[in-house]
């Protein structure tokens, strides 16, 4: 899959699967954002042999249909990344997302398209899924802000679950709206 997204502010960018020879531009983007101490997962810029071993395992996860997971592109950069991990087992009918972009690529409404667009290859892909959902850091208000506005609520919030650099931040879990299991459990969101 490739296709290519215009931003409100007139930017294009190239979005499309992971390969193998992404490693090198991967582990530059990653270390980017370690760098900028963002709210993401890594605590540390990973190894080259880290990080290909979990592009080679995010490679194989899209393939075998676990996984939804594109690639930006601004003009040959990667500037970022945003995935649909499926739910196993018991938690089969979730699907987690996450994004994130370089400081060069946000403000700019491309996180919402990118959302929007995931959402949509979500459904067609797995039919099945009743919800979909994402933790964010608590302090992370520009993510926050989108994902209101793409129709994420909190419904949980985890006190000092992310140890981000020196600080211990909570984690809160956002359900999106219009779910499927949203509706058939009746769950009320803000």
């Amino acid at each position: 899959m490739e296709f290519e997204i215009t931003t409100k502010t007139g930017d294009r960018y190239l979005v499309r699967e992971p390969r193998e020879e992404d490693l090198d531009e991967i582990l530059e983007y990653i270390t980017e954002l370690v760098n900028e101490r963002v709210f993401i997962v890594m605590d540390h810029v990973p190894s080259r042999e880290e990080e290909k071993e979990w592009l080679e395992n995010t490679i194989k996860d899209v393939r075998e249909n676990r996984k939804i997971h594109w690639i930006v592109e601004k003009d040959g950069k990667i500037v970022g990344g945003i995935e649909a991990r499926k739910g196993r087992m018991k938690h089969k009918h979730t699907v987690e997302l996450g994004i994130a972009l370089l400081k060069e690529a946000r403000g700019k409404g491309l996180g919402k398209q990118l959302m929007q667009r995931l959402i949509d290859e979500i459904f067609k892909k797995w039919p099945d899924v009743k919800l979909i959902w994402l933790g964010v850091f608590s302090k992370n208000e520009p993510a926050k802000a989108l994902y209101w506005k793409l129709g994420f609520r909190p419904v949980a919030r985890l006190p000092g679950w992310r140890f981000h650099f020196g600080e211990y931040v909570d984690e809160e879990i956002w359900y999106w709206k219009d779910s499927p299991l949203v509706k058939e459990l009746g769950i009320e969101l803000e």
